[in-house]
């Protein structure tokens, strides 16, 4: 399984980076997407291996930095401080 980190430049507003969650747990199921904050998130996938499959996975509108300027990028090592949720949901998703 590949881990995505998705990370907003400028999130548009709440209201933007909701209609985004709820796309990305539509395209990913809710299960395979972890919320960091609000423009902040983990993607896992089995489907997908490159940031730019994934991103296309997503539509249009995402790909053309609509929904705001992004950058997305694999998950291989980490290290830091967050809630125990992030860690319990990296180490299901195998990382």
């Amino acid at each position: 399984m590949t881990v995505f980190v998705l990370v907003f430049k400028n999130p548009v507003d709440e209201l933007a980076m909701q209609s985004m969650e709820a796309k990305l747990m539509r395209a990913f199921g809710e299960t395979n997407i972890k919320v960091l904050s609000s423009g902040q998130y983990l993607i896992a996938s089995d489907k997908y291996f490159r940031p730019e499959d994934t991103a296309k996975e997503l539509g249009d509108s995402f790909n053309k930095g609509e929904e705001g300027s992004y950058i997305m990028t694999t998950l291989e090592a980490y290290w830091g401080y967050h809630d125990r949720s992030v860690w319990s949901w990296l180490k299901e998703k195998g990382i």
